[in-house]
This record gives C-alpha cells, sequence and structure tokens, in this order.
C-alpha cells in the first residue's frame, strides 16, 4: 500500500469536496519524500484560490505539530525557530503538489480520488480516461452520494478497483482513514 501514497490524483480538485480531499491527502503526504499530488480540475482559474486554501491550512496543521517538525527538521541548522520550520514544512507539502487540467498529467498515478459532478455519464468517461494514463493496479475511489457504485464501476470499467469513499462536507474535519476503512484497503488491494 506505500507505493500507492507516492502518487496520488484528485479529480475535481477546485470544487468543495476535491479541495478538501485535496488537503486531507496533502497533510498525510507532507512528510513523504518523492510524494506526487495531482490535482485536476477544468477550471485553472480555480486553482489560485486552491492554492491559497491548502496553503493556509497548511500552516495551521504545521502550527498544531510543531513538536512533530521540530523532531522531522533537527538535522536542519537553518530552521531554529517555530516559524521557520512551519515555513519550511508548508512549502515542502505545495511542493508535492501539481496542477493540471488534463486528464494525461495523472500519468503514473496509484491512487485516484474523484469528486466531480454527480453524473454518471461524466464520471464515467472521466475516470476511464484517466485509467488510460494511471499505473494499471491503481486504485478508485468516488466521493459519489447519489449513484451505486456498481453502475459507476461498470460504467467506466474499472473491474473491481472503484470503491464509493464518501467524505462529510467540509472534508476537513473529518480524519482522511480511519482503521476500518484502512483495513478494508489493505485487504482489497494488497494482495
Amino acid at each position: 500500500m506505500d507505493r500507492h501514497w507516492h502518487h496520488i490524483a484528485v479529480l475535481g480538485a477546485a470544487g468543495k469536496m476535491g479541495s478538501g480531499i485535496a488537503l486531507l491527502l496533502l497533510q498525510e503526504m507532507v512528510y513523504m519524500k518523492g510524494a506526487t499530488l495531482t490535482l485536476l480540475d477544468t477550471n485553472p482559474a480555480a486553482f489560485t484560490e486552491l492554492k491559497e486554501y491548502l496553503k493556509h491550512h497548511l500552516t495551521r496543521y504545521a502550527e498544531r505539530n510543531i513538536n512533530q517538525l521540530r523532531a522531522k527538521y533537527r538535522e536542519r541548522a537553518d530552521l531554529v525557530d517555530n516559524v521557520d520550520i512551519i515555513h519550511a514544512s508548508v512549502e515542502q507539502g505545495l511542493d508535492c503538489v501539481r496542477f493540471v487540467t488534463s486528464v494525461a498529467e495523472c500519468r503514473g498515478a496509484r491512487l485516484i480520488f474523484e469528486a466531480i459532478t454527480e453524473n454518471v455519464s461524466i464520471k464515467a468517461q472521466t475516470l476511464n480516461s484517466v485509467d488510460t494514463y494511471a499505473e494499471q493496479d491503481a486504485c478508485y475511489f468516488s466521493n459519489t452520494s447519489s449513484i451505486p457504485i456498481h453502475v459507476l464501476e461498470k460504467e467506466s470499467n474499472l473491474k473491481k478497483r472503484l470503491i464509493g469513499f464518501h467524505f462529510y462536507n467540509p472534508p476537513a474535519v473529518q480524519q482522511l482513514l480511519e482503521s476500518f476503512p484502512l483495513l478494508m484497503l489493505k485487504s482489497t488491494f494488497v494482495h
């Protein structure tokens, strides 16, 4: 499962749900060396606001986790006070983010979170398009609240690689993974 966490994509990343999901993922990935979070949206103008949203919440996250950050950066002589450590952590987090408008830019993704409009055809077409570029063993998660997962799986031709993974609104107020879903993910995708 660890190798899946090194390249993640969020489809519909600039929307309300997509941005919250992106934030939760980024908070988990911020300490991973070489991790990439690809944020896909059809509206490039929304990326400025999305980047500010991520920066603001990563800063708050770093402030709450300053003791862990001090331990993480203990070898960095240039990072002495909390402000410098927080800034370095936020910059490291934002450095792993790619803002894209083309599904081809999701090349190599292993975990794909979908949070686009509630329309079966659009979701299925988008998931199928991303699957062309994602890794063969990519795992897909849909945030749909009204479309049965088996219908979306069939329409997108993902062959038992799609899981319904619904986030409450706003996503940033809940944990990304609790123990039960994590165990389900491991047993489902790790052989």
